[in-house]
């Protein structure tokens, strides 16, 4: 018997979550999941207390569109508080937010700007391409919004190519 270690591989296996999560649903499918998700950040930004919020959405297209109205809302939003907010939202939460994009097709500079810490005072609304929904962690973030819908690669045989369509996940 030779005492030589093991060249089988171990096994660890980790169960349960690290933290508590809580999984909403909607009552009934959205037509317009892109708008449906901005406001649940909207929303969860209104009522909820501190921490940063994610959104996964499909792809480039969407989470620019996505930005653009969250960066709107964020417009309006301070418009009002022009003349002193509390600082906080009934719930504790800040009363401002900053937007930030992450796919692929951006710049490392602008990639890292999601992993920056909001200022102090506002939340971090952070609007991700679900490719990023297994590889990617943001300190700070509380809240997950997601659209529940991928890109699929399909192949179209009549036109002899593959294309990305959007798929419920």
């Amino acid at each position: 018997s030779s005492n030589a270690p093991s060249r089988e591989p171990g096994i660890v296996s980790v169960e349960g979550r690290a933290h508590t999560v809580l999984i909403h649903y909607l009552e009934k499918p959205a037509p317009d999941y892109v708008r449906a998700s901005v406001e649940a950040a909207i929303d969860i930004h209104r009522a909820e207390g501190p921490g940063d919020v994610l959104v996964f959405l499909t792809g480039e297209e969407e989470i620019e569109a996505a930005v653009s109205m969250l960066q709107e809302e964020a417009e309006d939003n301070s418009q009002r508080l022009l003349g002193g907010g509390a600082g906080t939202n009934p719930a504790g939460g800040p009363e401002r937010f900053t937007t930030h994009p992450l796919y692929a097709g951006l710049s490392p500079a602008q990639q890292m700007e999601a992993f920056r810490p909001a200022p102090r005072y506002t939340r971090k609304i952070v609007v991700a391409s679900n490719v990023a929904e297994t590889s990617v962690t943001i300190e700070g973030v509380v809240y997950v919004v997601d659209c529940c819908f991928v890109k699929q690669k399909a192949y179209d045989p009549t036109r002899g190519m593959e294309s990305l369509l959007t798929a419920e996940a």
